[in-house]
This record gives structure tokens, sequence and C-alpha cells, in this order.
């Protein structure tokens, strides 16, 4: 990433305003709003407590993060989980820490989005994949994510930090979904079938939104799932859980004003929205991360806020700036 003159100044100052909250580093992010760098105690804290990506765990989710055939309690993730918590060196703080002074400018001209204290968590990443993600107020980093290029870890952790933005805007989630052609159904229960195979994105655990595709003369009305394509978890396997993961749309349909999920001869209908022009004719072209609204909200912010040119579908960034704008 180049810096230009006037944002290394920034950073100079800003990291001359750094202040410490017991051992935590912080940084300003958007007015009143700071980001820290957590330190171990924090991080385990954050991530042994249980909250709604936990309590959406499946069997396969459980199994396929602790690599294990066995059955796992949400006792034991919850421990595996906080065991990954590691330590911010001070090399890795003064690396990130021009990234985010830029961030913190770029937020500006935007209306406040964040808790007033959001954690950066690093982690050896091997909890969720080696992916950065996130959970209440926190951004939880792997070390080997946070070595990437300083303009890699600014389009991260925008992307990341958006997911923080919808999880504590709800009134924002709607008409952000909505630029996007997604409605609100209320929340959209996994079928019997795929329960024990549903692979669950810590960044958006539930599915309240559908959205409906015009093909041809039919209308189809879905919504987003991430399941395995497996019944069972196989742990001499490498790859984790994204090896089998399958992103499709269940069919939707509304009896007695109840969205459920539609059913042929027992079994849940799905369908793949990214086989359908339809889907990107809605949702725009920005982004190939269409596995949920909100991932492709998350990268159209990216593009917002770094205010990047001549995006295929500039109506989905003009809608958020709409939305989004102080």
């Amino acid at each position: 990433m180049h810096i230009r003159p006037g944002l290394l100044l920034a950073t100079v100052l800003l990291s001359a305003l750094l202040t410490t909250t017991g051992e935590a580093v912080e940084l300003p992010l958007q007015g009143k709003s700071r980001i820290a760098f957590a330190t171990v105690e924090e991080a385990k804290k954050l991530l042994a407590t249980p909250d709604l990506f936990t309590k959406s765990l499946s069997r396969f989710d459980k199994q396929a993060r602790l690599n294990t055939e066995e059955e796992v309690t949400d006792e034991q993730f919850l421990e595996f989980a906080a065991s990954h918590a590691q330590a911010w060196t001070p090399e890795e703080i003064e690396r990130l820490s021009p990234v985010l002074a830029i961030i913190s400018r770029e937020l500006e001209p935007w209306r406040p989005l964040f808790p007033e204290r959001v954690l950066l968590i690093k982690t050896s990443g091997k909890e969720e994949g080696d992916a950065a993600y996130t959970r209440g107020a926190a951004v939880i980093l792997p070390a080997r994510v946070a070595q990437r290029s300083e303009d890699a870890l600014h389009r991260l952790l925008l992307h990341e930090l958006f997911h923080v933005a919808s999880r504590y805007q709800p009134e924002l989630r709607d008409p952000l979904y909505a630029a996007i052609g997604f409605e609100a159904c209320g929340p959209v229960a996994t079928p019997p079938l795929l329960v024990d195979r549903r692979i669950t994105n810590p960044d958006a655990p539930i599915t309240e939104h559908l959205i409906r595709l015009k093909t041809g003369d039919q209308e189809l009305i879905g919504a987003p799932i991430l399941y395995a394509s497996v019944s069972k978890y196989e742990a001499d396997k490498p790859g984790g859980f994204f090896r089998y993961l399958l992103f499709r749309m269940l069919s939707m349909e509304q009896k007695n004003g109840v969205w459920q999920v539609r059913q042929k001869d027992g079994k849940p209908v799905v369908f793949d929205p990214v086989k359908l022009s339809a889907y990107t004719d809605k949702v725009g072209r920005n982004t190939r991360y269409l596995i949920h609204p909100d991932e492709i909200l998350a990268d159209n912010f990216v593009l917002l806020v770094r205010e990047q040119p001549d995006v295929e579908s500039p109506q989905v960034l003009e809608s958020l700036r709409k939305l989004l704008k102080k």
C-alpha cells in the first residue's frame, strides 16, 4: 500500500495518541469508538463466551473445527476456541497501527457504525480454518493472516468491520440487505435432513432474509444456506471444513403468512443461485463472494469506503452511500 505524505503524518499523529487500557493498546476507530489489540486474557474470555454463533453450531461444525469424528459438546468447542488465543507482538501492533489509522480516517465521513470498543484478537487460526472472522464486537485475525500485505489487511479489516457494524446496527440491516434484493422473512429453520450438516459462518450465523429471482416465467424464492457435501466429517482427510462446503439456496414458500422451506418427497428443495444470472443481476457484480447478503455487502463496503472507481455495479455502492452517509 502506498501511503501518501498526508496520511503518513496522520498516522504519526495518531500513534502519539495511543492509549493503554490495562495491557491493551487502543487506537481511534470512528467517532467515540476505539479498536483495541486484545490481551490474551481478553481474547480467551470472548472466545469462551457463548453467543449466537456458538449456539448455532451443528454437529459437523464442531467436529470439523476440532478435526474429530467424536461428539463435541458446546463446552468443549468453547474451550478449544479460547485455547488458540495469542498475544500480539509489539512488531505486529506497530505494523497494523498505520493501517488502522488509515481506516479511521476513511470512516470519518460515514455515520457512526460501531460499539464503543472493538477488539482485535489474534489466534493461531486453527479454531476457524485459518480464516479471519468476527464474534460479537471482535475481529479475529489468525497469526498467518496478520502477516499479509498492508493493502490486503486494509481490505480485510474493512470487510470484517462491516460485519461488526451490521451486528450492532440492526436497524440498518434490513435496508442494507434490501439494497441487494434481500427481504426480511424471519428466522429460517434448517431442515431436519441438513441440521447435522449445516456449516455455520461466524460472520452471519443465522438466515433471516430471502431473495426473489425471476428466471423466465418462473420465480424462485430462496434463503442462503451453507452445508457439508457429506453426512459425516472424516478427520483423516485434509482441507478441514472448507473442502466440504456447499453454498445453496433453500427454496422458500409462504403458508399461513409464515415462510418455510419447500419440501419434495420429504427432502428440502435447494438450488444453486450462482448458476443464475438473475442472482448477480440483483446482488450486483462487484464481488464473487456471494454466500450471504452480509458477505456481499461487506465486500461492497470495502469498495465504498476506499472510493474504488469503475465497479461493475455502481448502483449498489450508491445505495449503500445513501444509507451510510452522515
